[in-house]
């Protein structure tokens, strides 16, 4: 009955969210593989509704369907959940996830879905970190003054937002679930920065790229991003520890889907910085050179890390 649920809600979320172009198709010789995959469909983990994003993500599908040729789709989920039921369902093809939500999708499939590219840095590399940030005015300075504190996370399939951070503290002889007060899960990357700010918590996790000035979020992340859309202030905010880095989330697809598909795929991503930035930037969330290719082992790590916590957890730490 729940896997049954998780289904509907992943109809529904695809039902909802779906943003697709007109045909570009028209007249266009269909590549060999297009009978196995008639169209595309993208899946992606933010709650990104500006127009600004909107724009940007129907510039995508125009891009998509144009250099592969056959019609594609963007459905948009601000629940890390959301994507991953929906992938277990065959209704989408293509993913961008986090590194844990990959490693979960991964070994729910039991590697029925693999990563074929990332994106970079601006310095060229390609991981991030997670932050933990307090209200500026708090008088936290470092992460001993929060023992007893409310911690906010994003969600508990999240790397930076849950998973990788515990397992930092754990490395530094913090045990999250007895040095924090009671937690709180905030439902997501933003819900949990507005949390810390409005004071209904007393600090926070989530990601950033770890490059720039983190007085202004960084050059890529969560508190970047909602610090442009004057959402937050970084004045009122202070990062005071961070883990990484965190191998950048992949693109993810559907191993059974041919091989020439994922080649043309990767040709496609891999021109859209050049040829449509502003696309591009919708669908990483920030600056970015562009993406590399990636494999499984680059995420084993992840896998391994959540099988550490699920341990942990079930023994109390």
């Amino acid at each position: 009955m729940k896997h049954a649920m998780g289904l509907v809600a992943a109809v529904l979320w695809l039902a909802l969210s779906g943003i697709a172009q007109a045909d570009c198709t028209a007249g266009a010789k269909k590549p060999a593989w297009a009978a196995q995959v008639p169209e595309v469909r993208f899946g992606f983990t933010t709650p990104e509704t500006s127009t600004a994003a909107r724009t940007g993500f129907s510039q995508f599908t125009d891009f998509m369907c144009r250099k592969l040729g056959i019609p594609a789709k963007v459905f948009n989920a601000s629940d890390y959940n959301g994507v991953a039921q929906a992938m277990f369902a065959n209704q989408i093809d293509v993913a961008l996830v986090g590194p844990s939500n990959y490693a979960m999708m991964w070994t729910q499939t039991k590697g029925k879905v693999e990563p074929i590219l990332t994106n970079l840095e601006i310095d060229g590399s390609k991981g991030y970190f997670s932050v933990l940030f307090v209200k500026a005015s708090s008088p936290f300075r470092k992460l001993a003054d929060l023992k007893g504190k409310t911690l906010a996370y994003a969600d508990v399939n999240s790397t930076s937002g849950y998973l990788f951070p515990r397992h930092a503290m754990r490395a530094e002889g913090i045990i999250p679930d007895t040095f924090f007060g009671s937690p709180l899960l905030a439902g997501g990357h933003d819900q949990g920065v507005i949390a810390v700010a409005k004071g209904q918590a007393d600090a926070g996790v989530t990601w950033a790229s770890g490059v720039g000035d983190p007085a202004e979020g960084y050059s890529r992340g969560i508190l970047r991003r909602l610090a442009d859309q004057k959402l937050v202030d970084m004045k009122n905010l202070r990062i005071i520890w961070k883990a990484g880095p965190i191998v950048n989330g992949p693109v993810v697809v559907r191993t059974a889907l041919p091989p020439a598909f994922k080649e043309a795929l990767v040709k496609a991503m891999t021109d859209l910085p050049k040829e449509n930035p502003s696309a591009f930037k919708a669908v990483v969330s920030g600056d970015s050179p562009g993406f590399t290719r990636v494999s499984h082992a680059d995420y084993q790590v992840i896998v391994d890390m959540r099988k550490a916590e699920e341990a942990a957890r079930r023994g109390g730490r």
